[in-house]
């Protein structure tokens, strides 16, 4: 008799079917698996990635939506509209942004479409809430925004997605809400950080529509990173696996929304090559023949005119130094022959001079210009003059000043080089010659990047805006050519100020400064501080009397002056008569009398003047208004007053190329607030508007202040 192993064959049996659904459960754990994973697949996206960074105050960023067009020019016709902009189209929108600030308010982060138009489709935040606008057609003044507010983070993860009947808003991955869509076509165009609302559109709008609420928001101000636009809608898993993987916000670079002031590669660099003939100015008249201005006694005599600084007047003689063989220690000795040379004007150019002695015509006048040579701006001039020193001189430290030479000078006093400079002083104590004549040689020079000069007119244009002779500096740029004036053949080469000497004991003053601040709004006080700099020349401490007198005011400060340069400052707080009462003040043509003070200041030592100097000033305070950039990015409206800032050690403006940022300046100008009578119009108010704006270095306290907001809209 056999076992009975029927059990067995049932067990088997059992198996067979236990594997079976095993390996059709193992199946459809595959299959799910795979459909999860492709759920999480995040598509290739049509537009992106955009990583932007904005000032509060500054521009934002709009990009075209539209695919590049083909590189081969046969294919570049007209261009579809990007499925995108219908109205039914399916898409998502997603972005991570970091605000600068806490956001208040409406502020648009980013979207496609005009936000000020009917339909757009825009992420924002509506008092800390994220939010949809889907344009002015929904008749509504606020965001769609869920119920649930924005966390504490430091990015924040948006995004909306489309099916082409609702929209659905996430925040951080989760969804808040969802919306119908019913919108028409939208503009093809990106907008990142869109401008403060109302825009100019919506105000049109507005206008002819009163009933019709307007959006108001607040300009981002931030970082938006990995910004992306998708043709088709996302699923939650996909927004999630976004969201719980964040990209790296320290690889991308972002794109500066506001410009700093780029790196100027080509300006000013004037003419390449002589001028085309066939472009200069032609006139049916001859030039003008040159004519001579009648010689003086005063041209021809020397003259030490005035009382300390005496000014060296009349008897310069000038040459070409092409045509002088001598050296400057001949030509600065008495006696030496320079009966051929030019009698000069000084104060002068070279052009001056000649026009003066009849070689060549008035190039003020008709086509004159064109009868001169450019050779005169290629070439070394020497001025000469004898003078003799004046009595009250004698004994004394003296001073050679040169007050304004065009371009560079060498210089010699009665056969000694005294160096060179290209504005300067020299201490001629030893040097000159108390009885007898004293010999003066100046060589000038030229600007060393003269240019190529051109002539303006009808065929030619107005011409560049000067060339390389800025590189010689900004004083006499102009000469090369402008587009108001052609090229000044000597370049304005020449002395061009006056030449004075001066006579001190231990103590010189130097170039006084007054500043003048009107305290009351009625101007019936003027607060003067005078600014004395003082220079000990000896090798030891000095005391003696600072005065300084004008009108009928006069105070005195004793001072210990150490070795070098000083600065002495006499002020209201010191002295009270310089709080001045009703005071003449300096008024600009057409709106007063410009009255002038003359102030005479003298430092005694002992019982003897050392030093004596006067200038002539007016009492006014000038201030003006500027649109400028904090250190956050917003902008301010600042009244600046130079007389109350001129001691600071730190600039107002941060002029650099980082300091500086393009802003927006589409805007309508705001006119001034009628009750502030004293705020003088800026550019704006003008109706020129600038386009840039320089960083501000302090917030508006202190001796500057806010002028009141200036919208950006």
């Amino acid at each position: 008799m056999y076992p009975d192993f029927s059990w067995l064959s049932t067990m088997l049996d059992s198996l067979k079917h236990c594997r079976f659904a095993f390996l059709v459960a193992l199946v459809l754990v595959v299959l799910l698996a795979d459909r999860a994973a492709d759920a999480q697949v995040i598509p290739e996206e049509a537009y992106g990635p955009y990583n932007a960074i904005f000032l509060p105050d500054g521009l934002g960023l709009i990009k075209p939506l539209a695919s590049p067009l083909s590189l081969d020019p046969r294919y570049r016709g007209p261009q579809p509209p990007d499925p995108l902009t219908a109205g039914a189209a399916q898409w998502t929108l997603t972005f991570w942004f970091q605000p600068a600030e806490p956001l208040s308010g409406i502020t648009l982060l980013a979207g496609f479409g005009d936000p000020a138009g009917d339909d757009a489709r825009f992420i924002g935040v509506d008092n800390n809430h994220l939010g949809l606008w889907l344009g002015n057609a929904l008749g509504s003044a606020h965001l769609l925004t869920g119920t649930t507010p924005m966390g504490q983070a430091e990015w924040h993860f948006a995004a909306a997605v489309c099916d082409g009947r609702h929209v659905t808003l996430y925040a951080d991955g989760v969804a808040l809400a969802a919306w119908p869509s019913m919108q028409g076509t939208i503009a093809a165009q990106i907008e990142i950080a869109p401008a403060a609302q109302p825009s100019l559109g919506s105000q049109m709008l507005s206008a002819k529509q009163p009933s019709q609420p307007v959006l108001i928001t607040k300009h981002f101000g931030g970082r938006i990173a990995a910004l992306e636009i998708y043709r088709e809608p996302l699923n939650a898993d996909q927004i999630k696996a976004m969201f719980d993987a964040p990209p790296d916000f320290s690889l991308p670079t972002y794109e500066e929304a506001s410009p700093r002031w780029g790196v100027q590669t080509r300006g000013q660099a004037g003419m390449s090559e002589p001028q085309d003939p066939s472009t200069l100015p032609r006139g049916k008249a001859p030039f003008q023949k040159p004519v001579a201005l009648p010689l003086t006694k005063a041209d021809l005599r020397d003259e030490m005119v005035g009382d300390d600084p005496w000014t060296l007047r009349g008897g310069w003689r000038l040459d070409p130094a092409p045509r002088v063989k001598a050296n400057g220690d001949e030509i600065a000795k008495d006696g030496f022959d320079d009966k051929d040379w030019l009698v000069a004007t000084v104060p002068g150019t070279v052009l001056t001079t000649m026009v003066d002695r009849g070689i060549y015509p008035d190039p003020d006048y008709g086509l004159n210009n064109m009868a001169i040579p450019e050779s005169l701006a290629h070439q070394d001039y020497w001025y000469r003059v004898e003078f003799k020193s004046p009595a009250a001189a004698r004994g004394r430290r003296l001073t050679l000043n040169f007050l304004g030479v065009n371009y560079a000078t060498e210089v010699w006093l009665n056969g000694k080089k005294l160096g060179a400079f290209l504005r300067g002083t020299f201490d001629v104590t030893g040097l000159v010659n108390d009885s007898g004549e004293n010999a003066l040689a100046v060589l000038v020079s030229p600007p060393p990047h003269a240019g190529i000069p051109e002539e303006e007119s009808l065929t030619a244009g107005p011409g560049e805006d000067g060339g390389v002779e800025v590189l010689d500096g900004p004083t006499f740029a102009a000469s090369e050519g402008w587009d108001w004036i052609p090229s000044i053949r000597d370049r304005n080469t020449g002395i061009w100020q006056d030449v004075t000497l001066t006579a001190s004991g231990p103590v010189q003053i130097g170039d006084l400064n007054v500043v003048t601040v009107l305290p009351k709004p009625d101007h019936s006080e003027a607060d003067i501080e005078i600014d004395a700099p003082l220079t000990n020349v000896t090798k030891t401490p000095v005391e003696g009397e600072l005065s300084a007198a004008f009108d009928n005011i006069k105070v005195t400060r004793h001072v210990r002056l150490a070795p070098g340069e000083n600065d002495v400052r006499l002020g209201p707080a010191e002295f009270a008569q310089l709080k001045v009462q009703h005071p003449r003040l300096w008024w600009p043509n057409g709106y007063g009398d410009p009255a002038l003070h003359k102030l005479h200041t003298t430092f005694t030592v002992g019982q003897s003047v050392s030093s004596t100097r006067q200038i002539e000033f007016g009492m006014r305070e000038v201030s003006y208004e500027l649109s400028l950039l904090d250190s956050t990015g917003h902008l301010h409206r600042v009244e600046v007053l130079p007389s109350r800032t001129y001691n600071e050690g730190l600039p107002l403006i941060d002029v650099s190329h980082k300091g500086i940022r393009e802003i927006d300046d589409q805007t309508p100008n705001t006119c001034p607030h009628p009750a502030r009578s004293r705020r003088r119009a800026g550019p704006r108010e003008r109706g020129c508007r600038p386009s840039i704006r320089a960083r501000w270095h302090r917030p508006p306290s202190g001796p500057w202040k806010a002028a009141g907001p200036v919208p950006i809209l």
